[in-house]
């Protein structure tokens, strides 16, 4: 299973090297995504990542901490975990957002005596989606974004559309 996480790593240094001579810029910063899944969802990711001008796009890893409380339990789900992303900017200030994202996550299941089991799983999610960015400066924007998970992990913590902003800063 480590080695199916790992499979973008070669990709991620095969398109920075194949960038080495195209305008490419580091960048750093963070979001927070929110959505409403049968109670709030809130998660925060710092991120690092790699703009390619040349090839309009934007390549990046960040670690997700997220926590729900759901309407019907007076239980809160903390997660944890990470996500590789990639934009894609088809307009100036526009792009497609893909990612691939897994969490440690909490579920919890009944017993036929009515005492809880409580465990964590790994889940996996592929959100996608289209974002819009706004220059604050000469060195940072605002990126906004709604976001999918198609493939929709019945352990996930959420399992709505999100939407996503975030400040991201070039180095």
């Amino acid at each position: 299973m480590k080695l199916k996480r790992l499979y973008f790593v070669p990709v991620l240094a095969a398109l920075i090297f194949m960038s080495k001579n195209a305008s490419a810029q580091l960048n750093t910063g963070g979001n927070v995504s929110v959505s409403y899944d049968d109670g709030v969802y809130f998660d925060v990711a710092p991120i690092i990542g790699y703009k390619i001008e040349d090839l309009k796009l934007n390549l990046g890893l960040s670690p997700i901490f997220s926590y729900k409380k759901p309407l019907s339990s007076t239980q809160t789900i903390l997660s944890g975990g990470g996500r590789i992303f990639g934009q894609f900017y088809f307009l100036e200030n526009a792009f497609l957002h893909g990612e691939f994202q897994t969490l440690n996550t909490q579920t919890s299941s009944t017993n036929a005596d009515g005492s809880k089991n409580i465990n964590r799983v790994w889940t996996a999610g592929l959100p996608v989606g289209a974002g819009y960015e706004y220059r604050i400066s000469d060195k940072a924007r605002f990126q906004a974004s709604v976001l999918y998970d198609i493939l929709q992990d019945k352990s996930a913590p959420n399992r709505m559309p999100v939407v996503r902003g975030g400040i991201v800063y070039d180095l």
